[in-house]
């Protein structure tokens, strides 16, 4: 599964690693890298 999400007009990949079985993603748009990850979708 593969997501776009976008939060405060940057915009991300959300990817689910089943082998991890964490949520990994990376924000698109910035000059730097930013990745993220997070064992739920919930706020």
């Amino acid at each position: 599964m593969n997501s776009m999400l976008e939060y405060k007009g940057y915009h991300a990949s959300v990817e689910y690693d089943a082998e991890d079985n964490i949520f990994v993603g990376e924000v698109f748009g910035i000059t730097d890298f930013l990745n993220f990850h997070g064992t739920s979708v919930g706020y």
